[in-house]
Order: C-alpha cells, then sequence, then structure tokens
C-alpha cells in the first residue's frame, strides 16, 4: 500500500536524528508553516537538517528540552518588548521563542546564521507569540481542558522518549527548568494543541473538486521516490556501554534474529526485546523512502527484499534486526493515493488562514 505523506505530517521515529524533539506541549511552530516562513514544501518537510519529525503542526505542537535562547544577545530578560491583549511580553520570553524557532531549524542554524538572520527570527517568534495568545483565548471561549491526569501521562511520555527520568532531569537542568514548570507549560501547550484541533473539527471536508483540482495543479508533489514499509527490534545501545556491553547486546540481537528464522512472532518479540518506541505498534516504522532514516539503517533496509529479515544491523542507537514487508518503485501517485495527503493539506491551509485572521485580530504593541 502506498503512502503519500502531506507536507505537514511528521512521522515519529527512533531513528530520525535522535530525540532532539519530545511529542507534545509547549512551542506551537505551525507559524514557520503556515503564517509564511519562507519555507518552500521541501523545507517544510525535511527542515534545514533532518531532525526527530515529532509534531511540530497542528495538533502535535512540540516541547524543545535543548536548546532555547541559542546565541542570544546580551539584554535583560525582564525588559518588557511590547504587549499583547494587555499583557506584557518580556525579552526573556522571546528569546524562549527564539530558541525553538532556532532548535527546528536544526544543526543548519549556526551562530552565524542566527546571527544574520536576527530580526527576521525575532519577528518570526514574536509572530508565534502573538498566535499562542490569540489561540489560548480560543481554548478559553471553548472550555477547552487538560487534566492533571494527561499531564502525568505526558511526562511520563517525556521520560521515555528521552531515556529515562535520570535523562529528562538532565534535560531539564540545561534548560533550568523543574517539575512545576515543566507541568506548567505541558498544561499550556496542551490546550493550544487541542484548541487547533477543536477548529479543525469545525472545517467541512474539502470537496471533491478541490482536491482534484489540487491533484491536477500539484503533479510535481506527488512524485514518488522508492519506498518501503518495515518494522525493526532495536537493542539500544547507551553512551556509557563498554565494549563488552555492546557485545552482550549484539548477542541478543543475533538471539532475536534466531528467533524469528525459527517462525517466532516479530511482534511479540519487539514487544519483548526492542527499546524503540516503535515496539508498542509490533515494531512498525511505517513506509518511508531513501534518506528517511541515519545511513546505514537506509542502506540496509533497502537491500532487502519484500518478507525478508536483514541481519543484524548497526547504527549508533544500537542493533537493529529489520523485516521489509513491502516495497514501492518510484512513480506518480494516483488520485486516490494522494486524496488523503491532499485533504490534509487544504484543511491545512484553511487553519494557516484563521492563524492570519487570529494574529491580525489581536492587539499588539512593540517597543
Amino acid at each position: 500500500m502506498t503512502t503519500i505523506r502531506s507536507s505537514s505530517t511528521r512521522r515519529p521515529g527512533c531513528l530520525e536524528g535522535g530525540l532532539v524533539v519530545v511529542r507534545g506541549g509547549v512551542s506551537i511552530l505551525i507559524l514557520a508553516g503556515l503564517l509564511g516562513s519562507g519555507c518552500g514544501e521541501q523545507g517544510k518537510e525535511e527542515g534545514l537538517a533532518r531532525t526527530d519529525r515529532a509534531g511540530a503542526l497542528p495538533g502535535g505542537s512540540s516541547v524543545q528540552l535543548e536548546g532555547a535562547g541559542q546565541s542570544a544577545p546580551p539584554r535583560k530578560g525582564d525588559d518588557v518588548i511590547g504587549k499583547i491583549n494587555g499583557n506584557d511580553v518580556t525579552r526573556k520570553d522571546l528569546e524562549k521563542e527564539v530558541g525553538y524557532i532556532v532548535k527546528q531549524l536544526g544543526p543548519g542554524a549556526s551562530p552565524g546564521f542566527i546571527q544574520q538572520n536576527r530580526a527576521q527570527l525575532e519577528d518570526r517568534a514574536f509572530q508565534s507569540l502573538v498566535l499562542k495568545a490569540q489561540l489560548a483565548v480560543y481554548a478559553g471561549e471553548q472550555k477547552v481542558e487538560v487534566t492533571d491526569e494527561e499531564i502525568n501521562e505526558r511526562m511520563t511520555e517525556f521520560a521515555t522518549n528521552i531515556g529515562g527520568e535520570d535523562a529528562l532531569e538532565e534535560a531539564m537542568g540545561r534548560m533550568g527548568l523543574d517539575r512545576q514548570s515543566l507541568r506548567q507549560d505541558i498544561r499550556e501547550g496542551m490546550l493550544l494543541e487541542r484548541a487547533v484541533e477543536q477548529y479543525r473539527d469545525t472545517l467541512p471536508e474539502p470537496d471533491t473538486q478541490a482536491v482534484e483540482s489540487f491533484y491536477a495543479e500539484n503533479q510535481d508533489k506527488f512524485q514518488l521516490p522508492d519506498q518501503v514499509t518495515a518494522s525493526h527490534i532495536l537493542i539500544g545501545v547507551e553512551p556509557g556501554d563498554s565494549p563488552e556491553d555492546r557485545a552482550v547486546k549484539q548477542a541478543r540481537a543475533e538471539s532475536v534474529r534466531q528467533q524469528l528464522i525459527e517462525g517466532a512472532d516479530f511482534a511479540q518479540l519487539a514487544l519483548e526485546n526492542s527499546t524503540c518506541p516503535s515496539k508498542e505498534e509490533g515494531g512498525s516504522l511505517g513506509t518511508f523512502g531513501k534518506g528517511a532514516m541515519v545511513p546505514a539503517f537506509d542502506k540496509a533496509v533497502f537491500a532487502l527484499e519484500a518478507g525478508e529479515l536483514s541481519p543484524v544491523v548497526e547504527t549508533q542507537f544500537g542493533y537493529h534486526v529489520i523485516r521489509v514487508t513491502e516495497q514501492q518503485k518510484a512513480h506518480l501517485a494516483t488520485l486516490e493515493e494522494a486524496r488523503e495527503a491532499i485533504v490534509k493539506d487544504l484543511t491545512d491551509t484553511s487553519i494557516g488562514s484563521w492563524f492570519e485572521e487570529l494574529v491580525g485580530r489581536a492587539e499588539v504593541e512593540k517597543n
């Protein structure tokens, strides 16, 4: 089954540049994609460098646990630089938002790049703050709520994705966050996520004519590369692992592979052994094209035939056993194959227009 991903899709994966961005909460970076960031479709999908694709668009805002305020000029953090709907915006608020945007841009955002584009980054960050303030107003009007239990679940998810409670504490320390402030950030971020989703649910689905017109006018967007649908079992390694530790883990991966050859159930072994979050879905990584995964994994998976099991593959994440379940050769997607992605893109365009309206209605003062 061919999979088309819209330009706004971010597919979670433990192989895509590491878990730098943790799913859910704090920074709504949709502004970059839907309020005229200057990025093309390629930029929205790939960024300036490959980073984790964990939900930076409507319905999946993201907590950044590293890098906020990178290369910020030395200014007093409490200086009031403007007002949004009567509320003060401080230099610290702005620099934090700039940091989120810089992190989303990835390694390509060097200190020199940041310095050269400081004015544009600050303008975009301020617009993002305006949008978030307006979405918070909408959330209040719609009586959107987030429970303590839901925040606890998201905290647990963060800890799991970033490598455990100790890793989470370390990341919070680098950011100058404590658990109370992180919980507040999560609450605010989830409210904004739900506000966007609630508005999305009010939109009518694009009609057949709109979908067909988009497809006809954007054929270049639907030229699909070679793709595979694959699953894996990862025996993860840690930075402090000794050669002996790594040898034990490699042997465990070899043992898992042998069990699969002998007929064991892949999904069950993934659940019992894999250290990748994909284990909850039987090890499934979905469908992806060349270059989506780290090089060693990419090379191995595209060398397999459908139904074939890989040798144990070593990457910086550990030792993988991979199974390809389907292959798709490069081709122009049919309208039916592309329909779901087109509907999502058209809906996201409508949401982008709504964002622009919200920003335009805000009461804004800049010093």
